[in-house]
């Protein structure tokens, strides 16, 4: 003898499969961006501190190449390192900064300011 289905016999067994499929999906979805946001999260914070590490290290080496002295500090000049865009504009600005340290140095004799009181 073979069974058959109507569709009154039909319709509650496709509901409850239509309805399983949704909640498996569901599910799913919601594990996956789940892992995918941890995974980010840990990466993307490590990448920022990786960055943090190597701006603080960058601007600790600038200010120890920058020369301080009020002589030969001008408004054209990149005192901040501004214009430093690759290694070559970096190695540019250490020199510049050695050379007017040196000028400085050779100069510190000349403009002495007496202090009258």
């Amino acid at each position: 003898e073979i069974y058959t289905l109507s569709l009154h016999d039909a319709l509650p067994i496709s509901i409850i499969m239509v309805g399983c499929g949704v909640v498996v999906v569901s599910v799913v979805t919601t594990a996956l961006l789940s892992v995918l946001q941890t995974t980010l999260m840990l990466g993307v914070g490590s990448i920022a501190t990786m960055y943090k590490e190597r701006q603080q290290d960058f601007n600790r080496r600038l200010s120890f190449y920058r020369c301080t002295h009020p002589l030969t500090i001008s408004y054209r000049d990149d005192y901040w390192g501004d214009r430093i865009l690759d290694v070559s504009d970096y190695r540019a600005w250490i020199r510049r900064q050695q050379e007017k340290k040196a000028e400085a140095k050779r100069n510190s004799g000349r403009f002495r300011i007496n202090k009258t009181t």
